[in-house]
């Protein structure tokens, strides 16, 4: 196809899209410009977002607040990434360019009568349609209004559900009472410092505060559902509560794999934590306080 005819029938679909918004979407009015769909000071308590075509929608993560922090409860239940949810927060509260009233549209030619997506932020549900013809906004209904807000809200709901889960591979709260390592050392709390077992003059209490202290700062570069094979050992963190963690342990060429059973996670890490994690060693330096 000629090079110039080509253009001009792009220029064509792209000048009758516009057409079909002109005719199907809002005639300018006097609503306020800048409303959100959220307003910045309100408290929202649950987040869940659902995708499909209107009639078998799927729940794909759902968030919840606890106290001042958030947990991801659905597909599986962990602490939030606060960074992640901040930012789909953030997309929520954004000011819409438009307002108007879902009598003067067309839910079928904004993509509303059937939406890919729909969120439900509390009691309130949102309707997500399609782009503008410029791809750079999207058609969002909220009650008896349609929004015309940034894309980048259909950006946050596309993410992969485990980005919003947090990357600490231990509890932030928890008081580490012991950890049984694969290498068979074990290291426990006694007072306010550490006992290793079996007993090992050249370990310093540096070197055994450097392990604990790495565990407790342990973040992952990504969380994934469980699909690791705990072929190098198993890893138990118990703590203060008396509560446990088990992870399976799977060594691979450049990543460290960290599998727990409940919830079925794996926390992936670079392999250079596994020195830090998984035995205890002579060079460690790091002087920390038992937490």
């Amino acid at each position: 196809m000629d090079r110039r005819l080509r253009t001009n029938l792009v220029l064509v679909a792209v000048l009758a899209a516009a057409a079909l918004l002109i005719i199907y979407g809002p005639e300018p009015g006097n609503e306020p410009r800048g409303v959100p769909l959220i307003e910045s000071d309100e408290k929202i308590s649950r987040i869940a977002v659902f995708e499909g075509n209107g009639e078998t929608d799927e729940l794909r993560f759902a968030l919840e607040r606890s106290n001042e922090t958030w947990e991801l409860v659905a597909p599986v239940e962990l602490p939030a990434a606060m960074f992640q949810v901040d930012a789909l927060l953030g997309a929520l509260r954004e000011p819409a360019s438009r307002r108007y009233p879902m009598s003067e549209a067309d839910p079928a030619a904004l993509g509303l009568a059937a939406p890919q997506w729909r969120v439900e932020v509390d009691a309130r549900e949102l309707r997500l349609g399609d782009r503008t013809a410029l791809g750079v906004q999207r058609y969002v209904q909220m009650g008896d209004h349609v929004y015309l807000v940034n894309d980048l809200l259909s950006y946050r709901l596309q993410r992969n559900p485990f980005d919003y889960a947090s990357k600490n591979v231990l509890p932030e709260d928890e008081k580490i009472q012991a950890i049984q390592l694969p290498s068979g050392q074990r290291l426990e709390r006694s007072g306010n410092s550490w006992m290793i077992e079996p007993e090992d003059d050249s370990l310093s209490t540096d070197a055994l505060q450097a392990t604990i202290s790495a565990w407790r700062n342990a973040r992952a570069l990504r969380v994934a559902p469980a699909n690791s094979v705990p072929r190098d050992g198993e890893v138990q963190v118990e703590f203060a509560n008396g509560e446990m963690l088990r992870f399976g342990v799977e060594i691979r060429d450049d990543e460290l794999l960290l599998s727990r059973a409940d919830p079925a996670v794996t926390y992936i890490l670079p392999l250079a934590a596994a020195d830090e994690l998984l035995q205890v060693t002579r060079h460690s330096s790091t002087e920390t306080d038992a937490r």
